[in-house]
């Protein structure tokens, strides 16, 4: 879930132990990669989805790690 504080422009994620554990296993399969992003919408009308992005050998790559167990 994110939340964006206006007064302190701080966003905060709510990550299940799920997304933790496929954060992790895709950041140690792409070792080469500096940097990934997090991006969470709210379009699905039931719960957040959330798409781990990152670039690899020039091409953009979307990685879903939306975990439904707590919808």
């Amino acid at each position: 879930m994110l939340y964006l504080n206006e007064s302190k422009k701080m966003k905060k994620y709510t990550l299940t132990q799920t997304q933790i554990k496929t954060l992790a296993d895709i950041a140690n399969r792409f070792v080469e990669v500096e940097q990934f992003e997090i991006v969470e919408e709210h379009t699905s009308g039931i719960g957040p989805t959330q798409t781990i992005v990152f670039e690899i050998l020039g091409k953009d790559v979307k990685i879903d790690n939306t975990d439904v167990s707590n919808w």
